[in-house]
């Protein structure tokens, strides 16, 4: 296979996986134009047609998906060696990185130190935002996101994140599970459940009212205010719940947890990336 052959392969894989032409020339750092000609070449070169142009949507032809899915092999193959003859190799370069605001303030610190320790030479440019954003537009290799899980599933990536509900004050509890204070929450329709950590049975609360707040740390400092609670991740309110500040809505009771996600950008991710995400789960601790 020749040099060309395996550069065209390698942009059509990135034009696959992006599902545009433009968006893959964004993720390679090229100009429409060079990736375009390379797709035609490609075409040209296998006699066939390996996507649909004339649609609002690009979607592969038929040949175009077994075309895909033989690149994949290749290039997987190509990563392979490399990553074996590069075992013994330092990680270096900028590892650009996106994740909550939450996780930012209490979680992130300790692991880029830890990660810092292994890998000196990585540099990181982090992305703190709630927002859904898209990978493919920007240097961004990977994203990490959450997901809520109630108090008797198990989390995918376990991370001793835990959920609690959090006020400026002591609010009490009716048996019925009325609390008498608004929840401040980006859902509207949030139903929380108090799971007891050792008998008994769970109470689904019931809270004067919502007010959505779409920003997590937003809805932490109108809680801070004594605007209402707010469901928290634990370890970002440790110390206030520690000195008082704030007031941990029946400590006796579960509200679930919180799972990690990890989104690579490329089908194919770097080995920086590849390392960080290891280094998340609980067997890199």
């Amino acid at each position: 296979m020749s040099h060309q052959t395996l550069r065209r392969l390698v942009y059509f894989a990135t034009i696959a996986d992006v599902g545009s032409i433009r968006g893959a020339a964004a993720q390679l750092g090229l100009s429409v134009p060079v990736v375009s000609e390379a797709l035609s070449q490609l075409e040209a070169e296998l006699d066939v047609s390996l996507a649909t142009r004339t649609t609002p949507r690009f979607e592969l032809t038929a040949a175009g998906l077994r075309t895909q899915a033989a690149a994949q092999k290749i290039l997987q193959t190509a990563y392979d060696l490399t990553d074996t003859l590069s075992d013994n190799q330092p990680l270096s370069g900028t590892l650009g990185i996106t994740l909550p605001v939450e996780l930012a303030g209490f979680w992130l610190p300790a692991k880029i130190r830890t990660f810092g320790k292994l890998h000196p030479d990585i540099q990181f440019d982090i992305d703190v935002t709630d927002t859904v954003l898209d990978l493919h537009a920007g240097p961004i290799e990977l994203a990490i996101r959450t997901d809520y899980i109630a108090a008797d599933a198990q989390a995918r990536m376990p991370a001793d994140l835990q959920l609690v509900v959090v006020t400026r004050q002591d609010i009490a509890v009716g048996p019925d599970g009325a609390v008498r204070c608004p929840l401040i929450d980006s859902r509207a329709d949030r139903a929380l459940v108090a799971t007891p950590k050792v008998s008994g049975d769970p109470i689904p609360l019931q809270f004067d009212n919502t007010m959505r707040v779409t920003n997590r740390s937003a809805a932490l400092a109108m809680a801070r205010a004594g605007l209402g609670a707010v469901m928290v991740m634990r370890g970002s309110v440790a110390a206030e719940l520690a000195t008082g500040q704030l007031v941990e809505l029946l400590p006796q009771h579960m509200f679930g947890a919180v799972d990690l996600h990890v989104h690579f950008r490329d089908r194919l991710p770097g080995r920086a990336a590849k390392a960080f995400a290891a280094s998340l789960t609980p067997d890199h601790q």
